[in-house]
């Protein structure tokens, strides 16, 4: 058997890789803050069509973190029997992985898992086969009956892995309050104790900066993936009634845009106000942030947006719909909360921003997300649930 050693070993399911460099970003920005109080070893499979020409392992290090990344081509699933072997080849390559990296670093003190589809079965393993305390973090937005992915919606396998990961987990973290509530609710049936951990922001990038509004122009600010949990085209319906109100209104739009967006934005007259600028890199989006008088988030559904916790920390007001766990961070002195789908009302919250009805303190809202999601603030807090 393994030495135990002085590590704790993270089994993510999503991380960023050659392949996909934003996947699990939130994930990796987690292991950097832990990485600064303790030893961290990442193990991550990223699977990747046929013709992709990466290694087969490829090894990251960074201080007290190393990310181990392992790339296997899969062709696309088709009928039961290639689901099945794709299934059975994710299993064996976690295996070696695992094994590999105990023979050359012996046990850690703790698993901890990193949404439990498909990775978290080598948590379950090694709780049974070297009696491993593990902790489960989940990301995903799929427990939402609104959502398109739904968990209600999946498959028997899908459904016992996060089942079975969740009810064996020595320790329960999700990213909110709500999401900790609902993964109780719709996958365990029964009572657990959980502790939130927050996603993390990197306030050397996002910090605060003294603002002044100008009264030529009233910019705000969106930034996401558009498609239809984000809900695009109620925002920019809803901007355009404010916008016939105070005709300075500006909104600037940070992120990959479908074409029915753009066009919806031209449909609408909001040619000259509306300004798609496309993926940034985060240093982009931290300077649009500092300049902007809030940050609009109008989806239909979320979990915790890393963006709304990164607007906080630059001093930006967020007007956002009471989705997932974003009401716990967003209160009277930081934002506005509105109904979901709710186009009138995100009317109304743009004017009386726009109109100063909200006279909101930027310097405080970012001291006070900086104190809560900091590097530093969240990776004591991963530390603790390993004690």
């Amino acid at each position: 058997m393994p030495q135990k050693a002085n590590y704790i070993l993270w089994l993510a399911s999503w991380y960023p890789n050659s392949y996909d460099r934003y996947n699990g970003d939130f994930i990796q920005r987690h292991a950097e803050a832990l990485s600064t109080y303790l030893t961290v070893n990442v193990i991550h499979i990223q699977l990747v069509p046929p013709d992709t020409h990466l290694p087969v392992r490829e090894v990251n290090q960074k201080e007290q973190l190393t990310e181990y990344i392992y790339y296997l081509k899969a062709v696309e699933q088709g009928n039961i029997w290639q689901k099945i072997t794709l299934q059975i080849r994710y299993m064996h390559c976690i295996y070696l992985a695992v094994n590999e990296l105990l023979q050359q670093c012996g046990l850690p003190r703790w698993v901890h898992v990193h949404v439990p589809v498909k990775i978290g079965v080598a948590a379950l393993w090694l709780k049974w086969r070297y009696k491993l305390p593990y902790a489960l973090t989940e990301h995903w937005g799929i427990y939402n009956k609104y959502a398109l992915d739904a968990f209600e919606k999946r498959n028997v396998w899908f459904k016992w892995m996060v089942r079975t990961t969740l009810k064996h987990a020595t320790v329960f973290a999700p990213v909110s309050r709500y999401l900790g509530n609902a993964m109780l609710q719709q996958v365990l049936h029964a009572n657990k104790p959980f502790t939130p951990i927050l996603n993390v922001v990197d306030t050397n990038i996002f910090h605060y900066k003294a603002f002044v509004s100008k009264q030529d122009e009233f910019w705000f600010l969106h930034a996401s993936t558009m498609n239809h949990p984000k809900n695009p085209e109620g925002l920019l319906r809803a901007f355009e009634r404010a916008y016939q109100e105070v005709p300075q209104l500006r909104l600037r739009l940070l992120g990959f845009a479908p074409e029915s967006v753009i066009v919806l934005a031209h449909q609408l007259g909001l040619a000259d106000v509306v300004v798609f600028e496309g993926m940034q890199p985060q240093a982009v989006l931290a300077a649009r942030m500092q300049i902007s008088e809030a940050f609009i988030l109008f989806s239909n559904y979320e979990n915790m947006p890393c963006v709304v916790l990164e607007s906080l920390c630059c001093g930006l007001p967020v007007i956002s719909t009471d989705v997932g766990g974003v009401a716990e961070v967003i209160n009277t002195t930081n934002g506005i909360i509105i109904s979901p789908q709710d186009e009138a009302a995100l009317t109304k919250a743009i004017l009386e921003v726009a109109n100063n009805q909200y006279r909101f303190n930027r310097l405080a809202i970012a001291t006070e997300a900086q104190a809560h999601f900091s590097y530093a603030a969240i990776g004591e807090q991963l530390a603790a649930l390993y004690q």
